[in-house]
Parts: structure tokens; sequence; C-alpha cells
């Protein structure tokens, strides 16, 4: 997606909010089989994942926009290594 929201809806059972952003990142192998999901972000407040990309090293490297702009280092299983 683009990231651009047009439309708010938000829904709470008080834990959290339906209207409220998380990273969402899925690995799949060669031949296209899961080989895992994670979502990250804090309990309160937003984080967009903007972007992705691969490192050398077969890590991957999110974008995220939680009001800021950051990144979010994952190694090849759904771990964070640095945020």
């Amino acid at each position: 997606g683009t990231g651009d929201e047009y439309w708010s809806y938000s829904k709470c059972d008080g834990v959290e909010c339906s209207d409220a952003w998380r990273v969402y990142v899925l690995k799949f192998d060669a031949v296209g089989t899961l080989e895992w999901e994670a979502t990250y972000g804090p309990s309160q407040g937003d984080w967009a994942g903007e972007d992705i990309c691969i490192t050398q090293d077969g890590d991957f490297v999110v974008a995220v926009d939680n009001g800021a702009f950051g990144f979010l280092k994952l190694n090849t299983s759904p771990e964070v290594e640095a945020s």
C-alpha cells in the first residue's frame, strides 16, 4: 500500500484498537512456502512499515514511520536485531 489513509475507522477492545498501524512481515522460501510471519510495533501508538530491503548478509531492514522515521533490522528469523 501507499501508507495513505483516506477513511478512519476504529474499534477498541480495551487492549488494542483496530486502526493501530503495525509492521507486518512475511518471509517465503524460494518456492513460495511461508517460512514465518511477524508483527512489530508498540502496544500504544502507530508503526507504519514504509519499505523493506534485504541486506548483503541476508537480513532485512524495514523503514518505519512512527511520527518520526526509523529502521527495524530483522535477521533471517523474525527476531529484531536493532531498532
